[in-house]
């Protein structure tokens, strides 16, 4: 179902915002109406100019993520002139959203793990962060 007006959007919301408050919502309902739900968080994100690999952090990516095999090794920030030192390059958005196929009942889920995992895999996100996030 897709709402093309003002109304059944903000009723979709308070629907949203008391799914899960024992206020009485039928889930039932609520799953006919859920089209997109989402969460989000900010986190530093490292400077790609002195970047370097962690293999320290390899203990704690098993920890984080050990239903995966992930394969890769964490890189970290050292810090340098651009990032004055920090390690850091302002912030990156982790993005976890459930859509529902038009015409389907079933849900395409991404969580704020996997969005965290992408990250990691490209350097944008030090496994630190990462662990501060989700331990």
């Amino acid at each position: 179902m897709y709402y093309s007006n003002k109304n059944s959007l903000k009723l979709l919301i308070v629907f949203l915002a008391f799914a899960n408050s024992g206020l009485g919502v039928d889930t039932c309902q609520l799953k006919e109406l859920l089209i997109f739900a989402s969460a989000q968080r900010l986190v530093k994100k490292q400077c790609p100019r002195c970047l370097e690999d962690d293999p320290k952090s390899i203990i704690l990516l098993n920890e984080l993520y050990a239903e995966n095999k992930t394969g890769f090794t964490p890189k970290k920030s050292k810090g340098c002139e651009f990032c004055g030192k920090t390690g850091s390059d302002g912030r990156t958005l982790l993005f976890e959203y459930i859509s529902k196929e038009k015409n389907t009942a079933s849900a395409i889920p991404t969580t704020l793990k996997d969005a965290a995992l992408e990250k990691l895999k490209n350097g944008e996100l030090s496994m630190d962060e990462a662990y501060a996030q989700f331990s």
